[in-house]
């Protein structure tokens, strides 16, 4: 965590492992990190007043005036109210029919202490393993990762078009007991929201990095300008940041005007066009957008299942292999042939095809190599011992040895990378590192949390039943394998 001066001169610096959002609360700095950390820092030193432990994966913490924090969970979609550490209430957001909610891109509040949620949600129609037959966001069984979408939703104002991944825009009360939703204009990747204003006045500005633009939305969803963010092509025809610019954040100035961060091309654009360089040497990435842009076929990008690299906790449901829950990408992907559960693709070249056909797009040799660059280069997940009884680790540690754990997810990665049969599939042995960050486990997304392993008699195996082994040791080994 840093703290800079309006002149960009640097005040402190303070190491904060997997540190996420940040809130300023008087004269100090909230944090909260994806090991479940919420600390407090000093404003004028960074020195760390205090912590306080929550659920792992968090992700936006957003100060109120009663000093009541409100704090997001990534992956889950969850908002924590907290007081003195405590956790009061927990919201979970409605999802349309036919969908579950994953993935709290952002958590914010605006002038009249109204939440504001985006989040995604997620099909759970029958994927037909085929690709689209024709270019169209709208949900379809035609073939590819459309027919996840269960059709069309009523919104306030009509039929709201839903794709196989749709973002949702929620307004919540501070006391998490209402949610009122936002009609977005079109469904695409987005990934973070601002506020300027109150009431009726209100307005909003939406990233949508799939499309490399923002959307400024009256609080009714009207849309009400478009801020692009990308450089003009010079007289060869190709700019030297790349004609995409890979909206990854937005903001309201002081005097209400929306600015826009492109991180193609390390620029800060404005409504009237006018840009910022934030280097004088930007790094034009092409696997970095050709990952978070939208595909036409379906509306999703590459981001929408794997958020910053890694995984939404869903479990797909394809017509073909059934029930199946997606993969992260971090920790380097190119470790993990062959690709899919069953091993069933052997390259990255072959997969990356794959999948950009199942959503409807295409991609040439080039573009395949610049993006599997990318996802290469993927920090590993590590949820982190935060909170963790040491003791409980300590001994989960000696259970895992005992009772065979080990002899599949061993090694630096904590898997033998290789293919077991388990109840009736053939699959690939996940590796455990950033376990503790997840729902949905196994192939099939059958056990909801590490806390039940053991404990859901149709997900039994096998391998993972721990039939006999007392609770206390269980909670033991649980506690280990969390903080791989």
């Amino acid at each position: 965590v840093i703290r800079v001066d309006q002149d960009l001169g640097e005040r402190w610096r303070t190491p904060l492992s997997e540190a996420r959002g940040v809130a300023l609360e008087g004269d100090q700095v909230w944090a909260a990190t994806a090991s479940g950390a919420l600390v407090a820092l000093d404003l004028a030193s960074g020195v760390e007043r205090f912590r306080h432990h929550l659920p792992r994966d968090l992700r936006d913490v957003v100060v109120a005036e009663d000093g009541v924090l409100f704090v997001s969970r990534f992956r889950a979609a969850e908002v924590l109210r907290v007081r003195d550490g405590v956790v009061e209430r927990t919201f979970n957001p409605p999802t349309l029919p036919g969908f579950e909610t994953r993935v709290a891109w952002r958590l914010t509040m605006s002038e009249d202490e109204r939440l504001v949620l985006l989040a995604q949600a997620h099909g759970t129609g029958v994927i037909q393993e085929r690709p689209p037959t024709s270019a169209s966001s709208a949900p379809s069984p035609r073939g590819g990762y459309a027919g996840a979408a269960g059709g069309h939703a009523d919104g306030p104002d009509g039929p709201i078009e839903t794709g196989a991944v749709t973002p949702m825009l929620l307004f919540l009360t501070p006391e998490l007991d209402r949610a009122a939703p936002v009609r977005l204009p079109k469904a695409s990747l987005m990934v973070d929201v601002a506020t300027f204003g109150q009431g009726a006045e209100l307005r909003l500005a939406v990233a949508v990095t799939g499309e490399h633009h923002a959307l400024l939305l009256s609080p009714f969803g009207q849309l009400s300008a478009l801020v692009p963010a990308s450089v003009e092509a010079g007289p060869t025809g190709v700019s030297p940041y790349g004609a995409r610019g890979l909206v990854s954040a937005v903001a309201f100035d002081a005097l209400g005007r929306a600015v826009v961060q492109s991180a193609g091309d390390s620029r800060v654009f404005g409504l009237e066009g006018a840009a910022t360089t934030l280097s004088e040497t930007p790094r034009y990435d092409g696997g970095r957008v050709m990952f978070h842009e939208r595909q036409e076929g379906t509306g999703l990008a590459c981001a929408s299942c794997h958020p910053e690299g890694g995984e939404d906790s869903h479990t797909w449901n394809f017509a073909m292999s059934g029930p199946r829950r997606t993969q992260t990408l971090a920790g380097g992907v190119t470790q993990l042939a062959p690709f899919h559960w069953d091993g069933s693709i052997p390259t990255m070249n072959a997969i990356l095809h794959t999948n950009m056909a199942l959503m409807g797009g295409a991609a040439t040799d080039a573009q395949v190599r610049a993006a599997t660059r990318f996802m290469d280069a993927l920090p590993q997940e590590s949820a982190g011992s935060e909170g963790s009884d040491e003791g409980a680790v300590a001994r989960g540690e000696g259970h895992f040895e005992a009772e065979g754990c080990a002899g599949c997810h061993g090694g630096e990665r904590l898997s033998d990378d290789a293919l077991h049969r388990m109840r009736g599939d053939v699959v690939g042995t996940p590796s455990l590192r950033g376990v503790g960050l997840r729902d949905r486990l196994f192939h099939d997304g059958c056990v909801p949390t590490l806390e039940e392993l053991g404990r859901v008699n149709r997900c039994r195996d096998g391998a993972h039943d721990l039939d006999g082994m007392d609770e206390d040791d269980r909670q033991d080994l649980i506690a280990f394998v969390a903080t791989r």
